[in-house]
């Protein structure tokens, strides 16, 4: 009977102590899926010719758009990119801003430099800005400073990395031909 608790005891001590692990490992899953589904809903939108006036008038040649901003590493912005920019410019833009749950914060905005070799120079960065336009389902991705200057020499694929509050990450990938991934 004792042997049988002691298994009994050890077996429930690995499932419970790997149960938090495993509820991490999942939370940001499910985070980074929810920032490829805004990134391809952008895409969709402007493929599909969404009317981008709140008005009724028929305007289709507006972009739409992801922001992810240093300045709130646990949030992303879906935008209506109204003046073609290519950013995201202030609040008359904003459609949804969705706020992670359970710690998940961004960890890391990379970019691929001119010779190929993907570049994370954190410090450097400010925002990442990644639209489409009609009728290309090409992702425009810039980037931008701390002073709110485009860095020319970045350029896609884009990848934006996500940490949960235990450390475990994973990486949503944007290339340039707009295909989205997780790694």
């Amino acid at each position: 009977m004792i042997v049988v608790l002691a298994i009994v005891s050890l077996i429930l001590t690995v499932v419970l102590g790997s149960q938090s692990k495993y509820s991490d490992r999942l939370n940001l899953k499910n985070q980074a899926y929810n920032v490829a589904l805004f990134i391809r809903e952008a895409q969709v939108y402007s493929l599909g010719v969404k009317n981008s006036s709140p008005s009724g008038t028929q305007q289709f040649n507006s972009s739409y758009g992801i922001a992810f901003q240093t300045a709130s590493p646990n949030s992303i912005i879906f935008f209506i990119d109204k003046n073609l920019d290519g950013r995201y410019t202030d609040a008359s833009e904003l459609i949804e801003q969705n706020n992670f749950v359970g710690g998940i914060t961004v960890n890391n905005y990379c970019g691929t430099n001119s010779s190929g070799v993907e570049d994370c120079s954190t410090p450097q960065l400010r925002t990442i800005d990644i639209t489409f336009l009609r009728p290309n389902p090409i992702a425009t991705v810039l980037f931008h400073n701390p002073g709110g200057q485009l860095i020319n020499s970045l350029y896609p694929p884009s990848r934006v990395e996500l940490r949960s509050p235990n450390g475990a990450l994973v990486s949503i990938k944007v290339d340039s031909t707009g295909q989205i991934s997780i790694q």
